[in-house]
């Protein structure tokens, strides 16, 4: 096992975070953040910061779409459809509907 001190930098302030990885995977991270030209540490910073964006862009993709409000549908005749109505694909594209034998 290695130990990898980490430092997230936000603004002015630094902190320290300590984990402990195998040594495997300490060895494919030093060989990640080689290849992108940063420290291990930077490397795994960038990867937390993306995941929290991904994250604050589905909650908001959320927020939004539950935040329109429900429309008002005009039934046909003045009633709801029924479920074989509503589910008639071939009625839809216009085509005849064929019964096939059991």
């Amino acid at each position: 096992m290695r130990i990898l001190v980490l430092n997230f930098f936000r603004c002015d302030l630094m902190r320290n975070v300590t984990i402990t990885l195998p040594e495997d995977l300490a060895r494919w991270l030093d060989i990640r953040a080689a290849e992108d030209y940063c420290s291990a540490s930077r490397w795994v910073a960038q990867l937390l910061e993306e995941k929290r964006r991904q994250e604050a862009g589905y909650e908001t993709a959320m927020n939004r779409a539950l935040s329109i409000p429900p429309r008002s549908m005009e039934w046909v005749d003045g009633r709801k459809p029924y479920r074989e109505e509503l589910h008639d694909r071939a009625r839809f594209r216009g085509h005849k509907q064929v019964s096939l034998p059991l």
